[in-house]
């Protein structure tokens, strides 16, 4: 086999052909991901957001359900014409349609800028814009789109149409333009302000109502030819979404779960209670009782009957989960909260986590947990706090750490024997199951994220600044270690009594293989701050980290690869139960699982032919800006061509569709990735073809 086809198969049997990531959503349900905006035809609705996330309902909004979809590149704006007939713009170039509500192809859009807003103001006529000032027409259904000249350099965000001719646009530096003949000219309207404006939303043809960030909001009563500030001194938070009902009725959503509501046209504004605090991106009015708003973490929230009160459908929210430990094959637990207002939260599952439920008792936010036994646990988290239970975590009792300073880690060395680490250099230590304890002098203030002991007397901590103590004869010696850095470390683990790693900020991971005598530096492929570490056996070793960063070993961490987690969410908690089963925690409550080592497909499942070769070529290659994909097929075929780099992420889909016999010739425009060497996948019918394209850089 051709080393491009054994790579090929590695991202089949690894990621799926679709590029699609092998851990799933467990809370919130259907997914976490941040909802860019949301759409109702009649009883049907859709909400579209990050990581290719489409999520359906068909009970006018009660409930919601997760649907295939082709893409992994960020949504932004999804429209319907009809009950059937829809389209989604995207992140580099992405344009999706449907005519079944059902089932998404991929439009080919000539544009790998991202797209940001898409509107039709008939069934045929269609326009989107985005990046750079870029606009684009189709006059067919969205089966072709062309090019249109806007006359600006500024990102669009916003399109909007008042009949088949007369339409806005609104962008980035207080951006307004008008045009009267179906966008082949747009006319500069001063707006007097240079903040970006997100959103429009028309009532009639001469009222209309433009918001931005910084709490902007514009009124017109003249279609768009002069605007009027409507934006009140005490209100400064970014505006996303703006949809009025009439000329009266309005409301708008916005940063840290912003709503409020006008019943006379703007003059006035209510504020919404919404008991959130996420970022509100998208607000649409299904009809003049019921409104649905979403945002980040997934959240879907709801009212009825123009009611001030709206209820969660989705509840995403701006929690945190810090840690997830399992201390059976199904009973396991994941805990944190909101540590800026100090607010608890911990989960418990019983059924391998299909299901996970509050656990009260807690007073403060919780950053580690430690069990002894199968009954006996503790847990630690601001102001000194530690709980501990006796009953396999149905109930937690406050223990007396005789510290306020807010303890990051805790560990347990045996049934009496436990440390915590914390602020301000604090480490205590308990020899009586937690009844007492007693503060160790550690030799430094600088705050502690964690520690490992790797055995009953000895181990390690680590903390901000590079800091790396050796921890000996149970506490009794605290020595500080050269750690070369002076980024923060997050977290420490050892597999064996002298075999240990370190990551922390800056994608750093360092390795000893002398119980800590000398520490080496591993490339991890990444710059992003990596926060825990979980090594199920002495070869494969998992770390998670910020936006929805997962690594993963197979070498006892002399290499790493990055996996495709499908978020974005910071992930701060990971726990594997074996070498294939496990659990990533972070962001917005996010809970993950993973039952094929978080990217391992069952081979049984690709029913994919590989071959080394088919009627395609790439030209020039190697190529410093675009590539030319050409290929034929000699009847009508399912056509896919994605772009591949050597971890297995999916870059870009170029096109997904069926296509008659014929040449094709695909232009791939690469200048917003970096140089190196990436991989053409092309699946013509079930046969693929993989082909290496190297891109060059000055």
């Amino acid at each position: 086999m051709r080393k491009s086809a054994a790579l090929l198969l590695f991202l089949i049997l690894t990621f799926g052909f679709q590029g699609k990531a092998q851990w799933f959503w467990q809370n919130p349900l259907p997914q976490g991901n941040q909802l860019n905006d949301i759409c109702f035809t009649d009883s049907v609705g859709y909400a579209v957001g990050k990581h290719g996330a489409i999520i359906k309902s068909t009970d006018k909004g009660a409930t919601w359900s997760l649907s295939d979809s082709i893409a992994i590149d960020e949504l932004i704006s999804v429209f319907f014409v009809n009950d059937t007939t829809g389209y989604i713009a995207g992140d580099n170039g992405t344009i999706l349609k449907t005519i079944d509500n059902d089932s998404w192809d991929l439009i080919e859009s000539g544009t790998h800028y991202r797209l940001e807003s898409v509107y039709f103001p008939s069934n045929d006529t269609g326009y989107i814009a985005g990046y750079k000032g870029i606009m684009l027409k189709t006059t067919d259904g969205g089966n072709n789109w062309e090019f249109l000249e806007s006359g600006t350099l500024s990102t669009i965000n916003s399109v909007y149409f008042v009949s088949n001719n007369t339409g806005f646009i609104s962008g980035a530096n207080g951006l307004i333009k008008k045009t009267t003949d179906g966008g082949l000219n747009w006319n500069l309207i001063p707006s007097g302000f240079l903040y970006s404006l997100y959103d429009i939303s028309f009532p009639d043809f001469n009222t209309g109502f433009i918001i931005g960030k910084t709490g902007m909001i514009l009124k017109t009563t003249d279609s768009g030819e002069t605007w009027t500030d409507l934006s009140f001194a005490t209100f400064n938070k970014d505006l996303h979404s703006v949809y009025f009902y009439n000329t009266d009725t309005g409301y708008i959503a916005g940063l840290n779960g912003t709503l409020l509501k006008t019943t006379d046209g703007g003059t006035n504004w209510l504020v919404q209670e919404t008991n959130t605090l996420v970022n509100l991106k998208s607000i649409f009015l299904v009809n003049d009782s019921a409104i649905f708003v979403s945002g980040d973490y997934g959240t879907i929230l709801k009212t009825e009957n123009c009611d001030t009160i709206w209820t969660p459908v989705i509840s995403g929210n701006n929690c945190i989960l810090k840690s997830v430990l399992f201390i059976n094959d199904s009973t396991g637990f994941t805990f944190g909260g909101d540590p800026f207002s100090d607010i608890p939260l911990m989960l418990k599952t019983s059924d391998t986590g299909n299901l996970w439920t509050p656990v009260d008792s807690f007073q403060h936010y919780l950053s580690d947990i430690s069990f002894v036994d199968q009954d006996t646990g503790y847990v630690a988290g601001n102001f000194g706090a530690i709980y501990k239970t006796t009953d396999a975590g149905t109930t937690w009792e406050a223990q007396s750490s005789g510290t306020n300073n807010t303890l990051y880690s805790i560990c347990f060395t045996n049934p009496s024997t436990g440390y915590a680490t914390g602020n301000n250099g604090t480490i205590i230590k308990t020899i009586d199951c937690g009844e007492t304890w007693t503060s160790l002098e550690s030799g430094t203030t600088k705050n502690l994220f964690s520690m490992y002991f790797f055995n009953s007397l000895n181990g390690y901590a680590v903390g901000e600044n590079g800091v790396i103590l050796k921890i000996m004869n149970g506490g009794d010696d605290i020595i500080s270690q050269i750690s070369d850095t002076v980024f923060s470390m997050y977290d420490i683990y050892f597999t064996d009594n002298t075999t240990g790693y370190i990551a922390g900020y800056n994608g750093i991971i360092i390795k000893t293989d002398d119980a800590g005598e000398n520490w080496t530096y591993t490339p991890s492929g990444t710059g992003i701050p990596l926060n825990n570490i979980y090594f199920p056996s002495d070869n494969i070793g998992y770390i998670s980290g910020d936006c929805g960063t997962v690594l993963k070993t197979t070498d006892k961490g002399n290499t790493w690869v990055i996996q495709y987690s499908g978020t974005s969410n910071n992930l701060y908690g990971i726990y594997f139960a074996n070498d294939t089963t496990g659990y990533t925690v972070g962001s917005g409550v996010t809970i993950l699982k993973t039952i094929h080592g978080g990217g391992d497909q069952p081979q049984q499942n690709i029913q994919k032919t590989i071959v080394s070769s088919y009627n395609i070529s790439v030209y020039p290659n190697p190529f410093k800006q675009s590539v030319w994909i050409k290929y034929e097929i000699d009847d009508k075929s399912k056509v896919a061509l994605k772009i591949f780099d050597l971890s297995g992420k999916q870059i870009t889909t170029l096109i997904n569709t069926t296509q008659p016999k014929g040449i094709y010739k695909i232009r791939y425009n690469a200048s917003r990735i970096p140089a190196g060497v990436y991989l053409l996948v092309a699946q013509i019918n079930n046969k693929l073809h993989s082909e290496k394209i190297i891109l060059i850089k000055p």
